[in-house]
């Protein structure tokens, strides 16, 4: 079962006074319904900066995105591209759309990121590109991944869907290309919507190709464009407001028997931001690790108690090899901590990361888990 958000307190990243001061402007000025202008121009600029990339491509939506970053690293038919076994299914599904081949490795134990050992022993002559996300507050590999990335001549693309305005200490950001998200439940959000940063401009020329039909085949309008632009402005901010939630919470269980464990990383523990005060670590969805794997009952009794309690608790990812034929991938060794990962996992989702009363939260988790 999924969360009805209605019922939730509104998590809106704007304030309503900030959402009518956008629409204002668009009015004021007759551009909302302009194939593009200045927001999307300005968006742009912004995200280059914060990026520190050089070009921008904005498109419809994070999984657009993925597909586009995909096809600009020179990704084709019969190629492979590897990525973790436990993660959202959008890589997974964007490389069988292209006619590659996805390539499942393991994630580290209890935590969801990839093993980047193991990427470095799935590489073959067809491989083409690592494909890896930020999930849950914890960060990629990336500097080990770069090292493969250029021993092997790859390309490396990172999905940064989850975790916008990420310390770039912590990430490392060395990536090839790196894609947002800006649908309805993000942090940063538009409805829909999406972007793509290089340094490339092979891989900006490749993307545009394929977008450019007469027009722009997959665009963000202006209005999400204007949408985006304050909410960009303050992500820092709110990132850090979610770290420090959950840095509360974690107080909280430490004082206490819980029948869970919040996953985080160690940088988390030791500090909310690095030198440049961006976030060391970005929550969309917190993750809850239980000690065994509930049975399909048991989980969904769960989950409809946390709605009934007004709790936003979500099923983590599926395992990737459950997701697809496998005549569709090929798997690099057992995945079994990506299974393990995605029985035993519950996410909860950011919008009760700027709540004040934690304790609480914690206590209904308690007794929905108990």
């Amino acid at each position: 079962m999924s969360f009805d958000f209605s019922e939730l307190p509104r998590s809106s990243p704007l304030s309503a006074e900030q959402l009518q001061q956008v629409f204002a402007e668009l009015i004021a000025a007759d551009t909302w319904h302009r194939y593009s202008g200045s927001y999307g121009e300005q968006l742009s600029k912004l995200l280059r900066e914060e990026y520190q990339a050089e070009h921008c491509t904005l498109c419809c939506s994070g999984t657009m995105g993925i597909e586009l970053a995909l096809r600009g690293a020179g990704v084709r038919s019969g190629d492979e591209v590897i990525m973790a076994a436990y993660d959202f299914r959008a890589g997974l599904a964007c490389t069988q759309l292209i006619g590659a081949q996805p390539v499942l490795v393991d994630i580290l134990p209890e935590q969801p990121v990839i093993n980047a050992e193991q990427v470095a022993a799935a590489v073959t002559s067809q491989t083409r590109a690592i494909l890896v996300s930020h999930l849950h507050g914890c960060a990629a590999p990336l500097r080990q991944l770069r090292e493969i990335a250029d021993n092997c001549q790859l390309s490396l693309i990172e999905d940064a869907c989850q975790s916008p305005g990420l310390s770039h200490e912590i990430a490392n950001r060395v990536s090839d290309a790196v894609v947002l998200s800006c649908g309805g439940s993000k942090l940063l959000t538009s409805g829909r919507g999406g972007a793509v940063l290089t340094s490339s401009a092979t891989i900006a020329q490749r993307m545009r190709i394929h977008t450019w039909r007469g027009n722009e085949a997959v665009p963000m309008s202006e209005l999400q464009a204007a949408l985006l632009i304050p909410q960009l402005q303050q992500l820092h901010e709110f990132n850090l407001a979610r770290a420090a939630a959950v840095q509360g919470m974690l107080a909280e269980a430490g004082s206490a028997d819980m029948p869970f464990r919040i996953l985080v990383t160690d940088e988390i523990l030791q500090r909310q931001a690095d030198h440049a005060g961006r976030a060391v670590a970005v929550y969309y969805k917190l993750p809850v690790l239980l000690p065994s794997a509930p049975d399909p009952q048991q989980r969904q009794r769960i989950l409809q108690m946390a709605q009934e309690r007004r709790v936003p608790l979500g099923q983590a990812f599926q395992a990737l090899q459950t997701c697809s034929a496998k005549s569709r991938f090929r798997a690099a060794g057992s995945l079994n901590a990506a299974s393990d990962l995605a029985d035993r996992l519950l996410l909860l989702h950011h919008s009760v990361l700027r709540a004040d009363d934690a304790g609480d939260l914690l206590q209904k988790l308690a007794d929905i888990l108990s």
